[in-house]
């Protein structure tokens, strides 16, 4: 099975992407927590004497619900980041061992083909080979019959 170049590249960029996708992950949980500290509770001032109620919930509320608001978006976020981890993982899972503990060390630990090749006991060629064949795999997987390179029928004469 032969699957089309750009199903290839885009399968390489999604998996290039992932540990991007795991830092934007923590950045949201990092804002998160800041929007929970900062709840919005300090906009209430008692300096004058008389304190009106319309003047004091406006900052207030204003700044509790654009905080509500906030922290539901970046839950919803969160989730989604979940979402795509939990299913890059579980496709990479699926794969053969060789070829996802290659995809595992080459994209998302880092790795180089030096090291790689050490620690699988493989040549480098060989782990450009599974690389190169879990990457299809993953990209039949994830595009389906679309990504398959048909080969021209031959025509009757």
């Amino acid at each position: 099975m032969k699957i089309k170049k750009e199903y290839s590249d885009a399968m390489k960029c999604t998996l290039k992407a992932y540990p991007m996708l795991l830092a934007h992950k923590k950045a949201l949980q990092d804002e998160l927590k800041e929007i929970k500290i900062n709840s919005g509770i300090f906009g209430i001032s008692y300096e004058q004497t008389r304190v009106q109620t319309s003047n004091i919930n406006k900052m207030t509320e204003n700044t509790a619900l654009s905080n509500i608001d906030r922290e539901r978006e970046l839950q919803i976020e969160i989730l989604k980041c979940d979402e795509k981890i939990r299913v890059i993982g579980d496709a990479i899972d699926q794969l053969e061992p060789m070829q996802s503990k290659i995809l595992h060390m080459k994209f998302i630990k880092k790795f180089n083909w030096t090291k790689i090749s050490i620690e699988l006991y493989i040549t480098e060629r060989c782990g450009r080979y599974h690389q190169n064949f879990g990457i299809e795999n993953l990209a039949y997987l994830f595009y389906g019959d679309k990504a398959v390179e048909r080969s021209p029928s031959k025509k009757a004469s």
